[in-house]
């Protein structure tokens, strides 16, 4: 997926509608540099919680079920992308998880707080792509949706943060039809620039037919891959390969996150859906691999993970008891630590429900999030929501009753997400290509809702 940005908010002074909350007073447990610096908490009138509003109203209304989870930031005046270890400590609504099991460093943890973490934004993507039926399709701020590359069976594709190059991944058969995954990177009019054709000759290309997944890095000039046999490979437009896991039956990476400046590479192992998946990071130029959290003793994993763009910190589902699969409860883990903290329980939204899409945007200010509940054909959407990672405040957005958010991207300032009204599978917020859908663009500072295309019109 891809990521946008949003608007910087002043530190000085709390917004309309809101008064800093000090952590001290209220006994929260805080480091000492989050104690000196406060926060902001929204000020609610309790007499309209009979009637609460969707949306944003006088600031950033609060559902009643979500003021239990408002996620109470403190103000980084020195490093506003950076929320500090031990903000998220005053969440009221507890994850299903070990409670002495999220803030505790993981044992044998070594840290990675010998690198430097940049802490500089993402670029706004000037284009996004969708997948739409067999073809892909891009989409820029100011213009239509447009076809890239026609007459594929795409198994998976990422693009750079600007959005200027896109890797696909394309289900094929060779001559004896046997099944192979090509790789091919496309420029937005279509071009070809790179194939495994162009893979050095002293690579064995027939290993590389037989990927699972891709993330290009930020500025689109190489691609982390995953194999079939557990290995993982770095490939170069140069056409260089450089193997960052050795084929093993002990290993399965996937859903791949990079951090704003390259450097870091975040990943889930075993990546098979419903699996206990531990969150690990590469640093691919040391060759070093850390486990940042692990599942639980009851074998519940992560099973999404996002970088947040600036920041040493990982956005993560974890799942526990009560969440439906493939969802889970929001929490933040620190790469340099490997401290966990609760963003957002699924218990705010149902007492069954899970978090299931999270999306930040590139200059880590926002954080997009949907969530789903037990249904009888198929998990049913409960709602999208938009937390200021700078205030804390959090808001959901109003989507038309009976459709369902399946992806999110950012594009430009504003999140954009496609809804469908009739899934084709029992996988939460999942587009299988043969759905009709929309897309709609949503400004994070008001919460307003535009359309911008309808497939098949």
């Amino acid at each position: 997926m891809i990521v946008g940005r949003g608007v910087n908010q002043s530190q000085d002074r709390p917004p309309e509608g809101y008064v800093r909350y000090n952590p001290v007073r209220s006994g929260a447990h805080l480091d000492e540099k989050s104690r000196s610096r406060g926060s902001y908490a929204a000020m609610t009138d309790r007499t309209n919680c009979d009637n609460p509003a969707q949306g944003w109203v006088g600031g950033a209304w609060l559902l009643p079920a979500m003021l239990a989870a408002v996620v109470l930031l403190s103000g980084c005046e020195d490093d506003p992308g950076a929320p500090p270890p031990g903000a998220f400590d005053q969440m009221a609504t507890a994850a299903a998880s070990d409670p002495e099991e999220l803030d505790d460093e993981p044992v044998g943890f070594t840290g990675l707080g010998d690198f430097e973490f940049s802490d500089s934004p993402l670029p706004a993507a000037e284009r996004i792509y969708f997948a739409y039926g067999n073809d892909l399709w891009q989409i820029s701020p100011d213009s239509a949706p447009s076809t890239v590359a026609e007459d594929l069976t795409v198994a998976g594709y990422s693009s750079s943060a600007s959005g200027d190059r896109l890797a696909v991944l394309n289900l094929d058969r060779d001559d004896d039809g046997e099944e192979l995954i090509d790789l091919t990177v496309f420029t937005p009019e279509g071009q070809v620039l790179f194939g495994l054709d162009g893979v050095d000759d002293d690579v064995d290309t027939t290993e590389m037919m037989l990927l699972e997944s891709v993330a290009m890095n930020p500025d689109g000039d190489a691609m982390a891959v995953t194999h079939r046999n557990g290995a993982m490979t770095l490939l170069t437009l140069d056409g260089s390969a450089r193997q960052l896991m050795q084929p093993s039956i002990d290993h399965r990476p996937g859903r791949l996150t990079w951090s704003s400046d390259g450097q870091f590479l975040a990943y889930l192992d075993p990546w098979m859906p419903n699996e206990s998946s531990s969150l690990y990071v590469h640093v691919p130029a040391r060759d070093i691999r850390q486990a940042l959290v692990h599942p639980t003793s009851d074998g519940q994993g992560v099973v999404r993970a996002r970088w947040i763009p600036g920041t040493p910190f990982i956005v993560m589902v974890k799942s526990s008891g009560s969440t439906i699969s493939h969802g889970g409860d929001l929490f933040l883990v620190d790469a340099e630590t490997g401290r966990q903290e609760l963003l957002m329980s699924s218990g705010a939204i149902a007492p069954v429900a899970g978090i299931v899409d999270i999306a930040p945007s590139p200059d880590g200010q926002w954080l997009a999030a949907t969530g789903f509940v037990p249904g009888d054909e198929y998990p049913g959407f409960a709602g999208l929501w938009m937390t200021n990672l700078r205030s804390g405040l959090q808001s959901e957005i109003a989507i038309e009753s009976g459709q369902f958010v399946t992806d999110l991207w950012w594009l430009g300032d504003a999140l954009l997400v496609r809804t469908i009204a009739d899934p084709q599978t029992s996988l939460p917020g999942t587009y299988t290509g043969r759905e009709s859908f929309r897309l709609l663009e949503v400004d994070p500072e008001s919460g307003q809702v535009t359309e911008r295309y309808v497939s098949g019109e």
